[in-house]
Formats: C-alpha cells, sequence, structure tokens
C-alpha cells in the first residue's frame, strides 16, 4: 500500500488501506474465534464488527527494476540487497526507516533483532519444530454416496501469539 502522508512532526504516517476489495494484498475477513480460519468478509454489503480483521500480505522491498510501481519518491532509499540486487524500500521496510527516523524503533533495538535471527541454528526455526509440521495422512478409498474416492487428512499447525490481552 502506498503511503499517503508522512508527518515528521507527529510521527505519523498515513497508509490508504481499501477495505472494499475482495482480491489484492488487503481483504477483509471474519472468523468466529481466535482459533478459526479467517472467511472472506463482503465488506460493500455489510456492517463491519468484532469478528473482523484486516489481512495484509505486505511486502518487504521492491527491485529497482519493476515497471508496475512510480519509484519517484523510493529512488532516495535504494540500497544493495544482500544478493547483489539494486532494491528499494518498499511498504514495511519502508515504514521501518520511518520509524527508526521518528525514533519509535531504535536502530540498536534492529541490530539486536537481526543478531538474535542471524544466531538461530536450522533446530529453531519454527519450520523444523516438532509441533510445526504438517502432517499427511496416506489415501484411503471411501465410498460416499455410491462415488469411490481417495481420500486423505492434511493438518496444518496454527501458531497464535498474543500481545497482552489480544
Amino acid at each position: 500500500m502506498s503511503i499517503q502522508l508522512i508527518n515528521e512532526n507527529s510521527k505519523t504516517i498515513k497508509v490508504k488501506i481499501p477495505l472494499t476489495t475482495s482480491t489484492g494484498k488487503i481483504r477483509i475477513k471474519q472468523r468466529d474465534n481466535i482459533y478459526g480460519y479467517g472467511q472472506p468478509f463482503p465488506s460493500k454489503s455489510m456492517n463491519f464488527n468484532q469478528k473482523n480483521y484486516v489481512e495484509w500480505q505486505i511486502s518487504y522491498d521492491i527491485e529497482e527494476n519493476n515497471e508496475k510501481i512510480n519509484f519517484s519518491v523510493l529512488k532516495q532509499y535504494k540500497f544493495i540487497a544482500h544478493n547483489g540486487k539494486n532494491k528499494l524500500l518498499f511498504e514495511l521496510s519502508e515504514y521501518l526507516y520511518h520509524l527508526i527516523n521518528f525514533g519509535l524503533i531504535s536502530l540498536l533495538q534492529i541490530k539486536k533483532l537481526k543478531n538474535f535471527i542471524n544466531n538461530l541454528t536450522e533446530n529453531e526455526l519454527l519450520s523444523n519444530h516438532p509441533h510445526c509440521e504438517i502432517k499427511r495422512t496416506h489415501p484411503k478409498i471411501q465410498k460416499i454416496n455410491d462415488l469411490n474416492f481417495e481420500i486423505l487428512k492434511v493438518e496444518y499447525p496454527q501458531l497464535i501469539y498474543r500481545f497482552k490481552n489480544y
């Protein structure tokens, strides 16, 4: 999502978040409880409620030669990524840049986080934790309504990190 306004004095970033589109990087979803999977929510025809949440598939950075984006403002935030490609701050990295400039997050905090991540062993990664495995059963023939199906079950983990009371 593109930044609409950055105010250095009030330390605010205004971002346009379209809440009435059902496709794209931002969608409104609804779930019955925190443990359920969200379903698309028709935000144009129904009022928002406590069961709604915003799903935002945020980008980290973008290659400088991406033709879909107007880079006139972002050119000042050019950097070379670890893979040697020319990149520009985009969405998450751009917000982080401004949050550091506003003094809301310190560069030391970012460096500590980077150090923590870099020092994780392969076994400590969530994707390698035994509770985070995707489990699949072997297919079995099951007759339903006189039709033969192969049935198998797939179990996905859902990780929920609670912030204080939320």
